[in-house]
């Protein structure tokens, strides 16, 4: 009978004893802040509505795609390509001869997105920025959920990442929002809707970095507490911890009285023994 082999022990990955670290509470605040910017400019009334006159305009002026057969020099006609020349300043639509209804900058601007095609572009925006609110928010509930669950070295190094990366996506969609908005209707007046919208970008993409680059390295972005806990809990400082000798009761009567002015060296032993574990996570500020 073939004897067995002894199982062997699979050596544990090291990767998951390196620390990984969690966002902190100043973090977790701008991220609070940038869902805030971003719900803002969702539900604002004029980030993505229009005025009655311009809907009135769109009703009660025709502008044909071509000219007349034969009346090209009438007033009452005006091509497309005419009307949206990107050169003009001036906008207005026929209504008889001789008769012209002055247009604004913005509704002309308008006008000439729908004639193009992009009469969908406030409904795309909404959904840009919906789904940016939405990608904020879980952000901020994952990046909550690791700090309050107690995760493990392993979960941290696993889905420490993951609201940094939501948050990054977060704020790309914000800035196809800018990008779109600003190409076919940079004219139009939508007030302190952009500047919200721009600043909660700009933050997005801040606090995301900063997110990923304390994950990854946290020592970089740690207060001193912080950085004293790290120590504590490292591996390196784990193993040489379990590899000091364990201090023993003193054996004669000289070594038990040992006289007052002893050097602090001595009574500490190696000063850069590092210092002793706990087992509690100190609050992150």
């Amino acid at each position: 009978m073939a004897q067995s082999q002894p199982l062997r022990r699979r050596r544990p990955s090291r990767r998951h004893h390196r620390h990984y670290g969690l966002s902190n509470a100043n973090q977790l605040l701008l991220v609070l802040v940038v869902d805030a910017l971003f719900c803002f400019t969702l539900v604002r009334p004029h980030w993505l509505e229009f005025s009655a006159g311009v809907s009135a305009g769109l009703w009660s002026f025709a502008v044909p795609e071509g000219v007349a057969a034969g009346d090209a020099n009438s007033s009452v006609r005006v091509t497309w390509s005419a009307f949206c020349d990107p050169t003009r300043s001036n906008f207005t639509l026929p209504v008889v001869d001789e008769v012209a209804q002055p247009v604004g900058y913005e509704d002309a601007k308008f006008l000439c997105g729908l004639h193009d095609g992009y009469a969908s572009l406030p409904e795309i925006i909404r959904a840009l920025m919906a789904t940016a609110v939405a990608f904020t928010t879980f952000t901020l509930v994952g990046a909550l959920y690791l700090h309050l669950g107690r995760p493990t070295r392993a979960q941290i190094f696993h889905y420490g990442a993951v609201p940094a990366l939501a948050l990054l996506v977060a704020a790309v969609l914000a800035m196809t929002a800018l990008i779109l908005w600003q190409i076919d209707f940079g004219a139009f007046d939508n007030g302190d809707c952009i500047a919200m919208t721009l600043a909660g970008t700009i933050t997005a993409f801040l606090v995301a970095v900063s997110m990923a680059i304390r994950w990854r390295w946290p020592g970089i972005c740690a207060v001193p507490n912080e950085q004293r806990e790290f120590q504590n809990s490292s591996y390196r400082f784990g193993r040489r911890s379990a590899r000091a000798p364990v201090a023993t009761a003193p054996s004669t009567a000289a070594e038990a009285a040992l006289p007052a002015s002893q050097p602090l060296e001595r009574v500490l032993g190696d000063a850069s023994d590092p210092p002793p574990r706990v087992t509690t996570f100190r609050q992150m500020v």
